[in-house]
């Protein structure tokens, strides 16, 4: 049962993902390897979880975070952009932070799912990134002042680092 569990989660990822390989077996976040890509995904989102994908481009330094929803206005177009802003809950010592304000959001619909995806670049913003992910224990998305997507980050610390020294080695065997 504890391999099923995140070869369940490669279904979740997109297509391009699929052709990953298990990096790091995790029943809540496994870390998958693409060539010189390093991703996870919560493994079983649930009703209190939006799915949520992390991807780390050790090349570009570059991580992109995507969240799917079903909880936003259907008047969008099937693409486009979006501000939305980021909340996380429970981190460290701040309970409400807010410090990542609005972020451009990429979006594409499929039926009533919606996938958002944002980029970080720079070594400062991704190690920042992935340090309030490890220590916080929910993200949200707001959309006009709205929740429209919210994921327990629950276990989600060893899979961090474990796609940090997953990113180190694909730039090392480079």
């Amino acid at each position: 049962m504890k391999m099923f569990v995140p070869l369940l989660a490669l279904l979740a990822v997109p297509a391009a993902a699929q052709n990953a390989q298990v990096y790091y077996a995790s029943n809540a976040w496994p870390v998958q390897v693409s060539g010189q890509a390093c991703s996870m995904a919560n493994a079983m989102p649930g009703e209190a979880s939006n799915p949520l994908t992390l991807a780390y481009d050790a090349r570009s330094g570059e991580v992109s975070l995507s969240v799917e929803t079903t909880d936003i206005v259907s008047g969008l177009a099937d693409t486009g952009t979006l501000d939305l802003a980021i909340v996380l809950l429970d981190n460290g010592k701040t309970k409400h932070d807010d410090g990542w304000g609005w972020r451009s959001f990429g979006y594409t619909r499929q039926g009533d799912v919606t996938r958002f995806t944002a980029h970080f670049a720079g070594e400062r913003n991704v190690r920042q990134l992935l340090t309030d992910l490890s220590s916080s224990k929910h993200i949200g998305l707001l959309y006009r002042g709205e929740v429209i997507a919210s994921t327990e980050l629950a276990s989600i610390a060893p899979s961090i680092d474990k796609l940090r020294e997953c990113a180190r080695q694909t730039i090392a065997a480079g």
